[in-house]
């Protein structure tokens, strides 16, 4: 029988702020420097790679939305990446060992896959294989769900940063030549962005966009479906000067990752001992009710499609996401006021939605659960 989720919309007017840069923490005792990962419920978790220098660091730290922060996990030997699964399971490589480790929500951590090299980002595809940057041998790492290792393809110097695309495509950032790679599902590799004068660290999906933090330069770039790329923030000086994303400075920014909270969508930045946010599209609200969106039903099992009405005909886009903000599915509302989207094949997990009027006055969202 056919399961769906039932989104009934009211409007919500307003018009887009200006984006800006705020420091959410600025520590001298935490030493995040390294990689991020974004929980579902908008937890910011980071890396200590450099420790005492020595790239010993052995902490994941856990920053709350209102900055606070603790210890999450210690005992590591140069934290590294991290990464989430669509369970909730935090997954962090360990530069000086070659491991993986599975982190627990309780902060529980074993030992996932060994032997992937001098490893730093990682992603999972859509049949949960974990592929892992062997940033010293110049390799991706394939890790089946079982365990078990092999090299899946060989590419340009020093890859950082993994993310993988609905298509399972793998977007891969270098340190040394400034580039992000294309890999194919099948393992065939192309340069599919250049930056010149750059050391390119993390990257993250905004929408359709990868965002790219390069510490050399202390700014962040996006780049295009095509290639293209821009710079999105960062003046080029060292500094850590908040503001708009045109004036504001960074200090050799590594981790990136973004969350969506409603119709509000932030950007979080790893950096020297801090962690800066974005907030790219919070809205002024003039009218109607905050709760513009609600889930009347969350079916737990055999759920095929959302189904999403509104109270008047509109015209726009209505967009799903996983839990790393990658874009999942897309329908377009063309005059109407009803639609569904098909979810039947996605994997188990949390992910959020999003509503935009193509004139932008209309912007909306929450988050739903299937299991």
């Amino acid at each position: 029988m056919k399961k769906n989720i039932l989104i009934y919309a009211l409007f919500i007017i307003g018009c887009a702020n200006a984006q800006i840069v705020e420091t959410l923490v600025n520590s001298g005792s935490f030493t995040m420097n390294h990689g991020c990962a974004i929980s579902s419920n908008g937890i910011i978790y980071s890396t200590d790679v450099f420790g005492n220098g020595s790239y010993n660091g052995q902490y994941i730290y856990k920053t709350l939305s209102n900055g606070s922060t603790s210890i999450f996990v210690s005992g590591l030997f140069g934290a590294t990446g991290l990464v989430f699964d669509q369970s909730g399971n935090l997954y962090v490589s360990e530069l000086n060992t070659g491991k993986i480790w599975k982190v627990l929500p309780n902060g529980l951590k074993s030992i996932y896959a060994n032997g992937t090299g001098v490893p730093a980002g990682m992603a999972f595809d859509s049949a949960g294989n974990l592929f892992v940057a062997n940033f010293q041998y110049n390799q991706i790492m394939k890790v089946l769900p079982n365990g078990n290792v092999s090299t899946f393809a060989y590419t340009a110097a020093e890859p950082t940063g993994i993310i993988i695309d609905n298509n399972d495509n793998l977007f891969v950032s270098h340190e040394a030549p400034h580039t992000i790679s294309k890999i194919t599902p099948e393992g065939v590799v192309t340069t599919f962005a250049n930056i010149p004068n750059t050391k390119l660290q993390y990257l993250t999906f905004l929408g359709e966009d990868i965002l790219v933090a390069s510490f050399s330069d202390h700014r962040i770039y996006k780049v295009a479906p095509n290639g293209t790329w821009s710079i999105y923030s960062g003046t080029g000086a060292l500094g850590g000067d908040n503001g708009n994303i045109n004036q504001a400075t960074f200090n050799a920014p590594t981790g990136i990752g973004t969350f969506i909270n409603g119709t509000d969508l932030y950007i979080y930045i790893v950096e020297k001992n801090r962690i800066r946010k974005i907030t790219t599209s919070s809205l002024s609200v003039d009218t109607v009710k905050k709760n513009t969106l609600k889930i009347n039903v969350i079916n737990n099992k055999d759920l095929d499609e959302l189904t999403i009405k509104f109270n008047k005909n509109v015209n726009g886009k209505f967009t799903v996401y996983d839990i790393n903000t990658k874009m999942i599915k897309e329908i377009q509302f063309n005059n109407t006021n009803s639609n569904s989207i098909k979810v039947d094949a996605i994997e188990d997990g949390m992910y959020f939605y999003q509503y935009k009027s193509t004139d932008n006055s209309i912007v909306s969202g929450g988050k739903f659960l299937k299991t």
